[in-house]
């Protein structure tokens, strides 16, 4: 796999930063010529343009599909050694996925920028989920105590737990969430991304959904040296899913750290959350493309662990973007669907026991028994099954991305 030397073109109204992909073996993956990402067009004097986020956006992918990587660009030394340390936590925890150990060939590396040309600040993601919500506010407090947090920024990424095709449904999401976020002098920044097209149907999104906002964060270095994800996990019980407290830090550069939150677990969070006004009318969390930018399913994975989470805590009712009254048939079906959730059930069931709610207990280790069943039949299948067709099956299954605002592909 060869990463060419990043582009920048202003259009539209938008500065695009792009940089050619190119397969060794291009038969064996379909994949766009050109990985971008887009920012608003008065982004572009804070852009810091390097191969560092597209060399780190295309590494388990090469890892998945068994390339080397020849970087074309300017790379941090700091990456480059924390991505081996990256690649081998990955490649441990998931080797069905990070099948192989990538070597990388660098072309030029960068100079420590010694004397920054303006102050940066602290940023994190926000999608109006739980984890999201309570690291803008929550930091935001903290830093009144500990001013490092300096947290001025929130990512909302166009492209990432939303569809690609759906440019008006996002802008309008992005107002309220800008709206919602102001009070606590918090600005929020859109970027859009098609990294989602070189992954769909190759590697599941649980792997990946840092990526995309860890590699945009990277590109606007003017405004941001530090960035706080958002954790799904805290520190007694966790896993190397994605965006995990082993891994996410050594993706960092000389000018840019990366902090995971995790002394909180997940109900904690919702206490939390709860108290913020009008939180209801902005909590967002699905995952379904085809609604996931007008409101929550209340059916897929991430509404799902949502609800019985609200539900356990009392305050389900509240919520009315899901649907009412709740019903403890979602445990179950959260259960079957969360073939992956082998921790965030026994969190569950831990956060049951503990506020003695012995019926949510049964179900959750129901819930449990079922995504095990669930995993295991996959790894089966998957087994006895060639991989095209095992592909072919997902493709038919799930909604297929399309990138209606994607730059035009050079002419071959």
């Amino acid at each position: 796999m060869i990463i060419n030397e990043p582009e920048i073109e202003y259009k539209n109204g938008e500065v695009i930063v792009s940089a050619g992909i190119e397969l060794d073996n291009p038969s064996i993956w379909e994949m766009p010529q050109k990985l971008y990402f887009a920012f608003p067009e008065e982004c572009g004097k804070v852009l810091n343009v390097d191969c560092n986020p597209f060399l780190y956006s295309m590494l388990i992918p090469a890892m998945r599909l068994g390339e080397n990587i020849r970087v074309l660009g300017t790379v941090s030394p700091r990456l480059t050694f924390g991505l081996q340390e990256y690649q081998a936590i990955f490649h441990q925890a998931h080797s069905q996925w990070a099948r192989h150990m990538v070597e990388i060939e660098y072309s030029r590396f960068s100079e420590r920028e010694l004397s920054p040309p303006q102050k940066r600040f602290g940023a994190t993601s926000f999608s109006g989920g739980i984890d999201s919500t309570f690291s803008c506010f929550f930091l935001k407090e903290e830093q009144q105590l500990i001013p490092y947090a300096d947290l001025k920024y929130a990512l909302f990424i166009h492209g990432v737990d939303n569809p690609l095709n759906d440019p008006i449904g996002f802008m309008k999401l992005a107002e309220s969430f800008r709206n919602f976020l102001k009070p606590q002098q918090v600005e929020l920044i859109t970027a859009r991304t098609n990294f989602i097209l070189f992954t769909q149907f190759l590697l599941p999104w649980t792997l990946l959904p840092q990526v995309p906002l860890l590699s945009t964060a990277m590109l606007l270095r003017g405004l941001i040296d530090r960035f706080f994800i958002p954790s799904t996990y805290s520190y007694n019980r966790f896993t190397v899913a994605g965006s995990s407290f082993l891994s996410d830090h050594w993706v960092a550069t000389e000018e840019f750290a990366v902090f995971q939150l995790g002394r909180h677990d997940f109900l904690q969070k919702l206490s939390y959350v709860n108290q913020i006004p009008e939180y209801e009318n902005v909590l967002r969390v699905c995952s379904n493309k085809k609604i996931s930018l007008d409101g929550n399913c209340g059916h897929c994975i991430k509404c799902l662990r949502t609800m019985v989470y609200l539900a356990l805590q009392g305050n389900y009712s509240k919520y009315k973007s899901f649907p009412q009254p709740f019903s403890r048939l979602y445990i179950l079906e959260w259960g079957w669907k969360y073939h992956t959730g082998r921790v965030t059930f026994i969190n569950f069931i831990h956060a049951a026991w503990q506020k003695k709610k012995y019926d949510f207990l049964l179900l959750g280790m129901a819930a449990y028994t079922l995504s095990q069943i669930n995993h295991h039949l996959r790894r089966f299948l998957r087994f006895v099954v060639p991989e095209k067709i095992f592909v072919r099956w997902k493709q038919r299954l799930f909604v297929s991305e399309e990138d209606i605002l994607a730059p035009p592909s050079p002419a071959s």
